[in-house]
C-alpha cells in the first residue's frame, strides 16, 4: 500500500482457522510483495487477496486494472516481459514469484477475473 497509495487494497481469509503455509517467511514474503506490487500497479482503484483452500492455502489477487489477453498471459512469466514501458520494473518480477512459488510445489497461475469483470486475477497454490 505504500507503493501504490492510491489504491485500496482489501483483504479476506475465507477460511474459520488460520491457514498454514510451509514456506520460508521471507521467500513468502518476495513472493507476495511482486504480486501485490504487480496488482497495484495496474489497479484502477482496488486490489483484493483472499486466503483460502483446504490443508494448503490457496491466495487469490485481483485486480481491476485492464487485464490481460489470453497472448499476453502466455507470455507474462518469460524474463524480460513488459508490456507497458511506462510503468516501473524490470520484466523480472513473475519469473521470480513463479521460481519460488514452485520451489515450495505451487504454482502461480494468471487468468481473467472470474466474475466476467475487467482486471486481472493471480492464483497462488497447488497446482490445479
Amino acid at each position: 500500500a505504500r507503493l501504490h497509495p492510491a489504491i485500496r487494497y482489501d483483504y479476506e481469509a475465507l477460511a474459520d482457522v488460520a491457514p498454514t503455509l510451509l514456506m520460508d517467511p521471507v521467500d513468502l514474503a518476495e513472493l507476495l510483495s511482486i504480486v501485490l506490487d504487480n496488482a497495484g500497479k495496474w489497479a484502477s482503484e482496488t486490489v483484493a487477496i483472499t486466503i483460502g483452500g483446504g490443508k494448503v492455502p490457496v491466495i487469490t489477487v485481483i485486480d481491476d486494472g485492464p487485464g490481460m489477453t489470453e497472448e499476453q498471459i502466455a507470455q507474462a512469466f518469460e524474463i524480460g516481459t513488459r508490456f507497458e514501458e511506462s510503468k516501473p520494473g524490470t520484466g523480472l518480477g513473475l519469473a521470480i514469484a513463479r521460481d519460488l512459488a514452485a520451489s515450495y510445489g505451487l504454482e502461480v497461475t494468471l487468468s481473467a477475473r472470474e466474475d466476467g469483470r475487467r482486471g486481472l486475477q493471480v492464483r497462488i497454490g497447488p497446482a490445479a
